[in-house]
């Protein structure tokens, strides 16, 4: 009974209608009650309505507890502030997610045109490598790509006698008139005069 009644002023206090009105126990209790919240009727119509006793309330928080009223004063705008953040993403993420998917599918092609360059830069360089070791490689491509043998020949010819590589010269001869003119280009090597040109000759010739 003393926690009824500490309960029942309690809620009278904290102008808590409802609850004050459920513990009351005697019609001199319900006096009390209505008495506490007659300042509730701002219409005075007798009749307290939920929008009276709401706005009752809040004042009875901010005379008691100022801090306390403050929080949840605070908490109900944001949490206005929460659902006009949730509408404005509801609007704005189809907007957010079709630019990151175009964004991703831009993102897509490039890698993909950055793997096949680099595929082709790979490849490439392969052939090259491979080119460079392998002189046979190197002339079947300039074969493939419709070089002229004939004179691609003639050219490393005048090319070897220009630079007194002998041996170089004659594997690339293909008649007797090219041959005595390399043997010609080459007579001032034969040093002895026996017709024969040595390693030293030559050496010394290119030299």
């Amino acid at each position: 009974e003393a926690a009824r009644r500490g309960w029942l002023a309690y809620h009278i206090g904290r102008r808590s209608y409802h609850a004050a009105m459920d513990l009351v126990a005697s019609s001199d209790e319900e006096a009390r009650v209505r008495e506490a919240f007659a300042a509730a009727d701002t219409d005075g119509d007798g009749v307290l309505s939920a929008a009276e006793l709401e706005a009752f309330a809040s004042l009875a928080e901010w005379l008691h507890d100022p801090k306390d009223a403050a929080i949840k004063t605070a908490k109900a705008s944001g949490a206005a502030a929460a659902k006009g953040a949730v509408q404005a993403r509801d609007v704005i993420a189809p907007v957010v997610a079709k630019a990151a998917e175009a964004t991703k599918e831009q993102s897509v092609k490039a890698a993909k045109a950055a793997q096949q360059q680099s595929a082709a830069a790979a490849a490439a360089a392969a052939t090259a490598a491979h080119e460079y070791v392998d002189p046979q490689a190197r002339w079947d491509r300039f074969l493939s790509e419709g070089g002229d043998a004939e004179a691609a020949r003639r050219g490393w010819l005048a090319y070897h006698i220009g630079r007194r590589s002998y041996h170089a010269a004659m594997d690339l001869v293909a008649s007797s008139d090219e041959e005595a003119r390399v043997r010609e280009a080459f007579a001032a090597a034969d040093t002895d005069g026996d017709g024969v040109l040595s390693a030293a000759e030559l050496e010394a010739f290119a030299s």
